[in-house]
């Protein structure tokens, strides 16, 4: 088990700011994504406070909703792309994304704008305008 990133160590970490706050009494939904550690911190908290596991664990919808976007825009491949561009030089992933189509070079636009103190400096301008 890899003990940094446990259930258990999180479960932890988590009743002590609970302990230190005084809010166990006030213990209500959690909201996490769907890693398999936050169903083991959730059981290791409920053996220390009155938490109902099935009806606490809430799913983060910000997170359910970047998954289902990824799986729109890039299908199964979106892992083979986070490989891709991982360790990958400013111009290797300029590439690799604008090999994606027009999500790819939308991004690209958005990076190179952002890349630079100027050019954000610029399109900000050009978006205050009147057109």
């Amino acid at each position: 088990m890899n003990r940094a990133k446990s259930g258990q160590l999180i479960a932890e970490i988590i009743a002590d700011v609970i302990n230190n706050y005084e809010i166990g009494q006030n213990l209500g939904a959690f909201i996490m994504d769907n890693a398999t550690d936050n169903d083991t911190m959730l059981k290791e908290l409920a053996t220390r406070f009155d938490i109902n596991v099935g009806y606490s664990r809430l799913r983060c919808l910000g997170y359910i909703i970047n998954l289902v976007i990824k799986a729109l825009l890039f299908g199964k491949s979106v892992s083979k792309l986070k490989r891709k561009l991982a360790g990958a030089l400013y111009d290797d992933a300029f590439k690799i994304w604008n090999s994606i189509g027009p999500i790819g070079k939308l991004y690209n636009i958005y990076i190179y704008i952002n890349h630079n103190l100027t050019r954000m400096t610029t399109f900000r301008e050009c978006q205050e305008e009147d057109f």
